[in-house]
């Protein structure tokens, strides 16, 4: 795409103020601009190098009927205005696709951090449910059971097993990790499947 020059692009290149540009063309002393869209006038700058490089001739006057060459400046500058357009249509696609692409993986791991916490939720309900029914079967005496539910309780509020363990009898968490109701035991492996309940 050739480079095109706005008014107060050509008026600093000429050193001159715009009435002096615009009598400039009216009396055929200087190149006819391009109108992008019928209304902003436009210099190519192939144009202007090659009127420096004649010597900078009579141009004609702006208010005859234009001439073929004139024609095809205004026909390039609308062939200049749709590619203008063009490539704001495709960055605007690209910019579109990168926000879709940033919504489908925001969408992505709101489903990953769902389903971990729906997996956290289940642990959980299952150690429940195993506490719940050791403490029917009286393996677990009551302050076991308590101890259990304190421990689960910290687990999940991300309290580390040392910092958990420095309150607590020593025999009592012994006597949950035999029975498989440890629940720090949850970040190492899952109980056995044929563990005792």
């Amino acid at each position: 795409m050739q480079a095109l020059l706005t008014i107060k692009q050509v008026l600093k290149r000429y050193s001159i103020t715009e009435p002096t540009l615009w009598l400039w063309r009216k009396q055929g002393k200087f190149p006819p601009a391009i109108m992008l869209g019928g209304t902003l006038p436009r210099w190519r700058v192939e144009v202007l190098d090659r009127w420096e490089a004649d010597g900078c001739p009579q141009m004609g006057s702006a208010s005859k009927a234009p001439d073929l060459e004139v024609a095809l400046e205004q026909l390039a500058g609308v062939q200049e205005e749709r590619d203008l357009r063009d490539e704001e249509r495709e960055v605007q696609n690209k910019r579109r696709a990168v926000a879709d692409a940033a919504a489908a993986a925001a969408k992505k791991e709101f489903k990953r951090l769902r389903a971990a916490q729906d997996a956290a939720f289940e642990v959980m309900r299952e150690r429940a449910i195993r506490a719940r029914k050791a403490f029917e079967a009286g393996q677990l005496g009551e302050n076991l059971f308590k101890l259990y539910r304190k421990a689960g309780d910290a687990h999940d509020r991300h309290v580390s097993e040392s910092d958990f363990m420095a309150g607590h009898d020593e025999q009592q968490v012994a006597e949950l990790r035999r029975l498989m109701m440890w629940p720090y035991a949850d970040d190492d492996k899952p109980p056995p499947a044929g563990g005792k309940q």
